[in-house]
């Protein structure tokens, strides 16, 4: 009935809508970043904002979602294994479990599960990306809890109605062999969009059991009932199976033991039969009214479905609802706009190892935010939630049986300025307070005993910076943060637990872009943080698995108008290994790793619409690994040796 009745709304608003014209606000400017659930533009969000568009996606030789933030976005992507299906992302220096801060939405569907697994991004197929928007520091109070580091919003081109077809298929090392069949297109005088997407990858892996195999389909349609209003249903399927060859031993033990250097053995295993399987599917529906010209009913509804077989058997239902009331209609000569909404979510997870649990969890959650207007460039704005989680778990360890429930709650609120003193360039100062809850998994120790007093961490955010566009090619930005956080959740003797004493984080995140269509793109990413503990044991000790510095560079050129060669850079410092909180078992390593690449695109009619593509990744052969834990002795995961890929395309 609440799907009916949250469906219902945004249809039945959007067609008392059909004569409205369009929002004045989205006029501003062509890109609109909808991850800000406000449908503001680049220049009016008040946060560092980087957009990743069909271009740089081109540009970038990428064959999947992983490999285009690696090269195209100022953020940290963890790979312990060569399934790009269990990349984990990292941001606003955060180490173990990252990936639970930041929240990743692909056409108004969450993506964030309720364990410890990371985003599955191979449901994102990079031929249909249209534009990536990823908004840095705390996103809470719009988001919740899960975008306590930021968030990473994946559209398709679900708006044009010109009719697309694109073919793809690509090979190379390690037995890598893919393809992409996707189509788009739409009937304007009826107001509906379409597109579906199939895709295949496999790969036998850089080591030992680390093959993969993936498959991906989803399709969509759009329904305009006029300007302003629409109506979204679309449904997916992702199979995924692959090897866990786990880490590989190296160093000498305090008892004797001598492992070597890790280098002899990259292309080990520790783990050569172990294998996993994911299966996912699920729809997603969302629409939007409009009463007015200045007022809008958004509503959402997702659900999924993941089994997941291996070490552990996972069967993981999601349901996720969300309704929000904008209301643009400003206060007497200024302007405003204030959005009110709710989110309700439910989890429940059923697992079997040497333990069964049953973990459910309901969550809901009230959020206002407003934005006011001074001056025509100048406006204040501030925003609260409130949130509360119901847990539940019922657990059973041979032959003993207990039940246990908790619920908690968690507050945001967010406060700051935007101010556009000229034409292009945006200046901001911004406070957050923020909060993250535990995620499934979290609540557990090793032995399946959940502990249901782990409280969710919170913390404040304090960030400024600029974002100025210039010469109508060029792009600079440049943010400054600091963060406090109170019981950071983190792994300790195999539980993961509240931290006693505060941590915080002081970073810089800078980047210089420049794209001309047929001339060429360039790039340059910096971020520097410093992570580590403020009081306590552990004092001025530096927060384990948070790379301290990072570069990206990038760079194409064209040839010609049908040929353009192009490559990278990318530079990550030293990072604590995992579970080293002392700080005894030093750094891991820094590492520099070069790409480059050609792309043909004919212009002569019996190849036109082809595209012809041929890039080396790791171009120098670096050994490198960007994942270790500290036992005794040290536990790392290698990374991929020289790789490079062959791609035919075709468009029509």
């Amino acid at each position: 009935m609440l799907i009916a009745a949250v469906v219902a709304v945004a249809n039945v608003v959007a067609q008392s809508a059909q004569t409205s014209e369009t929002n004045s606000v989205a006029d501003i400017a062509p890109v609109v970043v909808e991850a800000t659930r406000l449908g503001q533009t680049k220049e009016e969000v008040p946060s560092h904002v980087d957009l990743i568009m069909r271009s740089d996606v081109e540009s970038s030789g990428a064959e999947s979602t992983v490999e285009l933030l690696e090269k195209r976005a100022n953020l940290f992507l963890r790979k312990l294994t060569p399934n790009p299906a269990m990349s984990q992302i990292a941001m606003r220096g955060y180490g173990a479990n990252s990936f639970g801060r930041v929240k990743v939405v692909v056409d108004g569907e969450e993506l964030n599960n309720p364990d410890m697994s990371a985003q599955d991004l191979v449901r994102v197929p990079v031929r249909a990306i249209d534009k990536v928007e990823i908004l840095h520091g705390p996103q809470t109070v719009l988001h919740g809890g899960n975008a306590s580091a930021g968030v990473v919003n994946i559209t398709s081109d679900v708006d044009s109605y010109e009719k697309k077809t694109t073919l793809d298929v690509h090979g190379g090392s390690w037995g890598a062999v893919g393809s992409h069949v996707g189509t788009r297109g739409g009937f304007e005088d009826a107001g509906t969009t379409y597109f579906a997407n199939l895709d295949f990858d496999r790969a036998d892996g850089w080591r030992q059991n680390s093959q993969y195999e993936l498959w991906s389909l989803k399709g969509g349609v759009r329904q305009r009932f006029g300007e302003g209003s629409w109506f979204d249903a679309m449904a997916f399927y992702a199979d995924s199976r692959y090897g866990m060859p786990g880490g590989v031993y190296y160093g000498r033990t305090s008892y004797g033991a001598d492992y070597g250097s890790w280098k002899t053995g990259a292309r080990d295993a520790s783990d050569t039969e172990a294998e996993a399987r994911n299966s996912i599917y699920g729809i997603s529906l969302s629409g939007r009214g409009a009463i007015s010209d200045e007022r809008r009913i958004d509503a959402s509804f997702s659900f999924r479905n993941r089994k997941s077989t291996g070490y552990t058997d996972y069967d993981v239902y999601t349901y996720d609802w969300r309704i929000a009331y904008v209301d643009e209609t400003g206060l007497g000569d200024f302007n405003n706009r204030f959005t009110a909404g709710t989110d309700l979510k439910y989890d429940d997870l059923k697992a079997e190892s040497d333990s069964k649990n049953d973990y459910a969890r309901f969550s809901g959650a009230l959020f206002v935010h407003d934005e006011f207007w001074l001056l025509e460039h100048l406006s204040v704005f501030g925003g609260a939630r409130g949130e509360w989680f119901r847990s539940r778990d019922a657990y059973r360890t041979g032959s003993s049986r207990s039940r246990s429930c908790a619920t908690k709650g968690a507050a945001a609120g967010e406060a700051g300025i935007n101010w556009h003193p000229l034409e292009g360039l945006k200046v901001f100062a911004k406070w957050s307070h923020f909060y993250h809850a535990p995620l499934a998994d979290e609540m557990f120790s090793y032995y399946g005993v959940p502990n249901m007093n782990l409280k969710p961490e919170e913390g404040d955010d304090f960030q400024v910076g600029a974002d100025w566009t210039f010469l109508d090619d060029f792009n600079f930005n440049a943010t400054y943060y600091h963060t406090e956080l109170e019981d950071e959740i983190m792994y300790l003797n195999y539980a993961n637990v509240n931290a006693d004493d505060r941590t915080a984080r002081d970073g810089f995140e800078t980047s210089l872009r420049w794209w001309r269509e047929k001339v060429g793109s360039a790039g340059v990413l910096y971020s520097f943080v410093r992570s580590r503990f403020a009081e306590g044991d552990y004092k001025n000790n530096y927060v384990p698995l948070v790379p301290g510095q990072q570069l990206r560079m990038y760079g194409e050129i064209y040839l010609l108008d049908w040929i353009a060669v192009g490559g990278g850079f990318r530079f990550v410092g030293e990072q604590r290994y995992g579970g080293d909180f002392a700080g005894r078992g030093g750094m891991i390593p820094n590492y520099c790793l070069f790409d480059a690449g050609v792309r043909v695109m004919p212009t002569w009619s019996w190849l036109d619409g082809f595209t012809f593509a041929f890039r080396i990744d790791n171009l120098f052969d670096r050994r490198y690994f960007d994942y270790g834990e500290y036992f005794d002795p040290w536990y790392v995961y290698p990374g991929a040796r020289r790789t490079f890929m062959f791609t035919v395309r075709y468009e029509f």
